[in-house]
């Protein structure tokens, strides 16, 4: 986010970006195929216009355009130069991809402009989430369809859980929330889907585990960002824990699982 809205994930100030930068890249390579899937299944046609909000370094932008809309076009939204860089570096060789600045409350484009708009693991880090979707509502045309998928730290368990794991997620809690954002947005995005005018809305939840991504990704996946947030904000972090916990959890046998509630909500057409 830009100026006094950046929220709770501002990667410019987050120390130890390049692992940072590594964390978000194999996250969105691994769940690619189910995450294609999932957008097939949300009503993601071939010919449709898509609106990807805080597109990262554009690996999804990019597979969207290349596999899911071959006769449509991607437009990605990114706010922190760097990571936009990336993306810009993708659509040099995608034509169906075109990556702008900006962000969730900034939409500088025109009214019902777009058939799809997808916000991937964005709306945990947004002080005003209803804001933000009544701006995605202005960008959707009637009928077009909006995919918020976010986590819930309710929906989410290790075990046998490593010694100081509860303390260091409470800890990341209260820093992301102080920064406008919300671990456990996941259950709430339905109701902000409806407050702001979308209609049919559903919130199914998508478990993450360790059996299906291993148990070192599934570990960065929930603890990196929030030891960065942490360390961002001077909280006294153990420079070992990941090492720590990923060694515990391999000798004791951890299990994780992780909840996505994947919200999905239509924009009312004319004849509805």
């Amino acid at each position: 986010m830009s100026g006094v809205e950046k929220g709770s994930y501002d990667f410019a100030n987050l120390p130890c970006q390049e692992e940072e930068f590594r964390r978000l890249e194999e996250q969105a390579l691994f769940f690619w195929l189910r995450e294609r899937e999932l957008l097939r299944g949300a009503g993601l046609k071939p010919d449709m216009t898509v609106l990807d909000i805080g597109c990262g370094q554009g690996i999804v932008a990019d597979r969207i355009a290349r596999e899911l809309v071959p006769q449509g076009r991607v437009v990605g939204i990114e706010p922190d130069p760097d990571l936009r860089r990336t993306a810009e570096a993708l659509a040099e060789s995608n034509p169906r991809l075109k990556v702008v600045a900006g962000d969730v409350y900034n939409l500088d484009l025109p009214d019902e402009s777009f058939d799809f708009a997808y916000a991937r693991l964005v709306f945990q880090h947004l002080n005003d989430p209803v804001r933000a979707l009544r701006g995605i509502h202005r960008v959707l045309k009637p009928g077009g369809i909006a995919v918020i998928p976010d986590v819930d730290n309710g929906w989410l368990a290790l075990h046998p859980e490593p010694p100081g794991f509860s303390e260091m997620l409470r800890h990341a809690e209260d820093a992301q929330a102080a920064c406008g954002g919300d671990r456990f947005v996941g259950r709430k995005l339905a109701g902000y889907l409806e407050e702001a005018g979308f209609i049919d809305v559903s919130a199914p939840v998508e478990v993450i585990t360790s059996d299906r991504t291993g148990l070192e990704l599934f570990l960065k996946m929930i603890t990196c960002f929030k030891i960065l947030l942490l360390m961002q904000h001077n909280d006294r972090v153990d420079p070992d824990f990941f090492g720590r916990i990923l060694q515990f959890a391999r000798e004791q046998g951890s299990r994780g699982w992780l909840g996505i509630f994947c919200a999905r909500g239509v924009k009312k057409s004319s004849g509805r």
